[in-house]
């Protein structure tokens, strides 16, 4: 095949149909939902090899879906990353802000201001999908997630920094702030489509009580890079709570006296 021909490909309407289509069914309905012939119907292909021709198999087109949304993300972070080590910031508490903005915002971006967008429901997927989120992983454009939260423990381990916590436990926070991230982001896209709950999402959309707040992409943006950095820099609690002792006792309630 010539670079033309793979370049005509890779531009075709059909190939970008069947890349929306394929994005919205396994956010819709889960990965297993997932076959060409699916994907082909609902994109609207009278061609029955068309699917077959661009992806080849069903994990070739969600390779082609995440490379399709994730390599411009991974572009736009490893920019904002990049950003930072030719003016860091001299503080730790704005170095930390200056992440959690590189971590949420180049996301933010793709699944808020693009209309119809199904890409966070998506990703949500695989967190209740193992296979989804091998695919996921193995998928290259995944080192800017791991060299922003590398960058994070960096500074939360510091001498100084937040006392009494250890890189364990800095590890462990990082670890989830990408799950709280595309739940967010996927219940936002969610209201903003108007779905209904599916069965195929570990969570119904929620029910937002600042009017605008789930049409608003600066707004939802803002408290997503606030409370990533608020887990981030919470203050270190006990290392470990008794999960085995009784409930406190609660006494009953004073019944009022009648005469």
């Amino acid at each position: 095949m010539t670079p033309t021909s793979v370049t005509a490909r890779r531009d075709s309407p059909a190939r970008a149909a069947m890349i929306d289509a394929a994005e919205r069914i396994v956010a819709e309905r889960g990965l297993t939902a997932l076959t060409l012939r699916a994907v082909q119907e609902a994109a609207g292909q009278s061609n029955k090899s068309a699917a077959n021709y661009h992806f080849g198999t069903r994990d070739g087109l969600v390779g082609a879906v995440l490379a399709e949304r994730m390599d411009p993300i991974a572009v736009h972070r490893q920019a904002m990353l990049d950003a930072l080590d030719a003016e860091p910031p001299t503080h730790p508490e704005a170095m930390l802000r200056a992440l959690a903005e590189a971590f949420v915002v180049p996301l933010a971006r793709r699944v808020l201001l693009v209309p119809g967008s199904a890409y966070a429901r998506f990703l949500a997927q695989s967190m209740v999908s193992p296979e989804l989120a091998g695919l996921i992983t193995e998928h290259s454009t995944l080192f800017t997630v791991e060299e922003t939260r590398r960058r994070m423990v960096a500074v939360l381990t510091a001498a100084g920094t937040r006392p009494g916590l250890d890189e364990e436990t800095a590890r462990w926070r990082t670890a989830g702030l990408l799950g709280h991230v595309v739940g967010a982001l996927a219940a936002a896209e969610a209201a903003a489509d108007g779905a209904v709950h599916s069965p195929a999402l570990p969570f119904p959309p929620p029910a937002f009580p600042v009017p605008g707040a789930a049409t608003s992409p600066g707004r939802v943006t803002a408290r997503l890079v606030d409370t990533c950095h608020g887990l981030l820099t919470a203050p270190a609690g006990p290392d470990a709570l008794d999960l085995h002792s009784p409930a406190p006792h609660t006494p009953p309630p004073i019944q009022e006296e009648h005469r």
